[in-house]
């Protein structure tokens, strides 16, 4: 993979990015990987489907434990970006990748402001695919942790890209 497409994964307290919080935030450019977990300034009331899922994939304990502030997780994944990432507007890759797009406007605008308004949509392209009569090896079960799902949407894209080269 290049340098500018940045492979991101959120995880947040729920679905609405001007009332929720990012929980966490993991970016793949090329091979190297960052993760950060967050601890929102307030925390908002998780419906039961949220809290039951972040609480069985060890989320809300270590955003108790390790969680830094928002704008620390930014500045991190800034320097990530400054350190491993081309200059200039990059191409913002995942699943559902809109959806972290909104919450990046809102949450994070200096973050936001370093991706194209290009995205790389694997579940785009999973429908893409599916309308065409080809269908795609099953995802791993989704562990909804930020760089597991980061990388699993990575890996996806990859064999989309075999899939395609053998015809």
């Amino acid at each position: 993979m290049t340098d500018y497409v940045i492979w991101l994964d959120l995880e947040t307290t729920g679905l609405d990015p001007v009332r929720d919080r990012i929980l966490e935030l993991a970016m793949i450019c090329g091979e190297r990987a960052m993760s950060v977990v967050i601890r929102p300034h307030e925390m908002p009331a998780l419906d039961d489907r949220v809290r039951e899922m972040h609480t069985s994939n060890g989320l809300l304990d270590d955003v108790e434990e390790f969680g830094t502030t928002l704008r620390n997780a930014e500045r991190r994944a800034l320097h990530f970006l400054d350190t491993h990432a081309s200059p200039g507007l990059l191409t913002l890759a995942g699943d559902s990748v809109h959806f972290d797009r909104e919450f990046l406007r809102w949450h994070t605008p200096r973050l936001f402001e370093r991706f194209s308004h290009r995205l790389l949509d694997m579940s785009a392209v999973r429908l893409f695919l599916a309308e065409c009569g080809i269908s795609l090896p099953r995802s791993k079960a989704v562990e909804h942790r930020a760089l597991a799902d980061c990388t699993d949407s990575r890996r996806r894209f990859r064999q989309t890209l075999e899939l395609l080269r053998r015809g």
